[in-house]
């Protein structure tokens, strides 16, 4: 998971600043989980997220 993290940091964010609302290492991490438990649609990787929001965000605290 360590080094998954690691990678997902190094991908460059070319987004204009003022308009992000989620780090993009954050958004790939999210959909790389979200699709290893079966969520293949935007709103079910929505929802995933929404669901284990603070399980992700201890991940998140931890490996940054």
């Amino acid at each position: 998971m360590e080094n998954l993290l690691k990678y997902l940091n190094m991908v460059t964010d070319n987004r204009q600043e003022k308009k992000v609302l989620h780090k993009m290492s954050d958004v790939i991490g999210l959909v790389f989980l979200a699709m290893l438990a079966n969520a293949n649609e935007w709103t079910e990787i929505e929802t995933f997220g929404k669901e284990h929001e603070p399980f992700l965000q201890v991940i998140a605290a931890v490996y940054v």
